[in-house]
């Protein structure tokens, strides 16, 4: 039995794309709510959410819960401001996280923060190396190119 080419199967072309015409959603668009039925519910939601409130305040706890949380959604996590002024200066990276370090261990910078910005500095010193390789290939390539043409 002969297997069948993986391309021709999902419509793309040798380098992995898509051909023109073949987006490899071969079902299309999943179906929405019609129109009326859209139309139904929103004539229906004042009723809808009068009768969840008369459920929570007859004791229903489900519903009580589902009110709660469309008043009162849960509080997304957030890390108050830290200031560490040495960051601010310039110095070397391993400097920057000795600082973080310094701060957490003197308490002013909860450890949690303090490893989100060390995180933060390795992503940087990450970008900044691409930036440095970028710059030595442009480098490389005019030198190559001005070699090419003398």
């Amino acid at each position: 039995m002969a297997v069948p080419d993986k391309q021709a199967v999902t419509g793309r072309e040798p380098n992995g794309r898509f051909k023109l015409g073949c987006s490899g959603n071969l079902k299309g668009r999943p179906a929405s709510i019609p129109v009326e039925l859209k139309a139904q519910l929103s004539d229906a939601a004042p009723a809808v959410i009068e009768r969840i409130i008369d459920a929570a305040l007859n004791g229903d706890m489900t519903a009580a819960k589902l009110v709660v949380e469309r008043i009162a959604p849960p509080h997304k996590a957030s890390a108050a401001p830290v200031h560490i002024p040495s960051l601010s200066l310039p110095s070397s990276m391993s400097d920057k996280a000795s600082a973080i370090l310094s701060a957490i261990g003197n308490g002013e910078c909860p450890p949690d923060t303090g490893a989100t910005l060390i995180q933060a500095l390795i992503d940087s010193m990450r970008l900044s190396e691409i930036d440095d390789i970028e710059q030595r290939l442009q480098a490389l390539e005019a030198k190559k190119s001005e070699a090419g043409n003398s």
